[in-house]
Order: C-alpha cells, then structure tokens, then sequence
C-alpha cells in the first residue's frame, strides 16, 4: 500500500517558509538603515532578495526533514507492527 502525501508538512514548511523569510527581509532592511543617514528608506531590493532566498531556503530545508522524519516514523511503525498504540 502506497502512503499518501501528508498536508500538513507542506503546510508547516510554508508558514515556517514565511516567518524566516519576513525575518531575512527585517534584518537586512534594518541593517541598510544603519548605514545611512537618519531619514534613510533602507535598502529594499536587497531586502527582498534576501527575504526570497530566505524563504526558499528555509522552506524546502524544512520540508525535506520533514518529509524524512514522516517516513522514517512509518518504516519503524512498519517493522515493528506497531499501529499508534501508546506505550
């Protein structure tokens, strides 16, 4: 029996995803503003960039020790026979 895909790893690597990438876009953003005079905008562009790759980065690392630690937990429960019972 082949297993289905599950959502909710591809779910928590695109909120994950998000967070770091909001987050690479903030510090880089904020650092460009320390470089310059008081009324800066920062550096947006580069933000973006960084924000992008962030997000790409952080999702599909995630995604694959997701999908990794999914199919490992379902090759123990396969030889052992165990079927969710609680220990």
């Amino acid at each position: 029996m082949k297993r289905r895909p599950n959502p909710y790893l591809l779910t928590v690597s695109l909120v994950i995803g998000v967070l770091i990438g909001w987050l690479g876009f903030v510090i880089t953003n904020l650092s460009c503003r320390a470089e310059q005079p008081a009324p800066a905008p920062g550096c947006p562009g580069a933000a973006w960039v960084v924000g992008i790759a962030s997000f790409f980065v952080a999702g599909i690392g995630l995604l694959v020790v997701l999908g990794l630690t999914a199919r490992s937990i379902a090759e123990y429960r396969g030889e052992t026979g165990d079927k969710g019972q609680k220990i």
